[in-house]
């Protein structure tokens, strides 16, 4: 059994494609084995990183709809994977809506749990002015998909995930309601809401490189350590989430 991982928010710039290389560094250094596609129509997101093995697939024809011919061949290809693989796919904000729509009227999850793989939604819920908006993203999936397991990835780089009441994710409507969906939780470190580490991770995301290659590189020892300190919180909160 294949573990296929897809990235997916409507909602643009809350760390979808951080949150795909998080998982995939995570994968890599737990010794699994990993495939990425990045399918974001507007940016170089995860086929980005050099360090990782990334396939870059454009599934969007001229009329900004899915193209069938391309997603039907992953799909198709997916029936030959190997056990125990992991396939993490980065799916842009912009053809969100497509594809969702093509998933859902083509039963994407289903073909390929009847091909015998794990399907999983990790779907970032971010802090702030985005809350309400990643929310929607995450109720959507869920009502359209009511026997795909779910992912939520809380990140607080902008704000707290809490309520107006101040109560946590778990206990906001839109958890409780789908929450036998929701295979596991995942929180990024609020550490990254502090200055100093805001600055390293913009810095490190920008330059497109796996956390392996910045502590082999010739940073200041001290930001060396501050993005040492997030990825070893990462790699926790990821492990204990039962993704690796």
């Amino acid at each position: 059994m294949a573990n296929v991982d897809f990235i997916i928010q409507r909602k643009g710039g809350v760390g979808k494609s951080v949150t795909a290389t998080l998982l995939y560094q995570a994968l890599l250094e737990a010794g699994r084995t990993v495939e990425g596609v990045d399918t974001d129509p507007s940016n170089k997101s995860l086929a980005g990183y050099k360090a990782l093995k990334v396939t870059k697939l454009h599934i969007l024809n001229d009329e900004e709809d899915i193209d069938k011919s391309l997603f039907d061949a992953l799909i198709e290809s997916m029936s030959e994977l190997p056990k125990d693989v992991h396939v993490v796919i980065d799916n842009g904000s912009s053809n969100f809506v497509p594809l969702r729509s093509y998933m859902k009227t083509c039963d994407i999850p289903q073909v390929l749990t009847e091909m015998g793989h794990e399907v999983k939604f990790h779907v970032v819920i971010a802090g702030g002015p985005d809350l309400e908006n990643t929310c929607s993203g995450f109720k959507e999936l869920a009502v359209d998909f009511p026997e795909t397991k779910l992912v939520p990835w809380l990140n607080p780089y902008n704000g707290d995930i809490a309520g107006k009441d101040g109560k946590s994710f778990k206990s906001f409507r839109v958890a409780q309601d789908h929450a036998e969906q929701i295979f596991s939780t995942v929180t990024i470190p609020k550490c990254c809401q502090t200055a100093m580490f805001r600055k390293d991770l913009q810095r490190h995301f920008s330059r497109q490189q796996t956390f392996a290659e910045a502590m082999n590189s010739p940073l200041p020892i001290v930001e060396r350590h501050r993005l040492k300190r997030f990825w070893d919180e990462t790699k926790k909160e990821i492990g204990l989430a039962g993704l690796v």
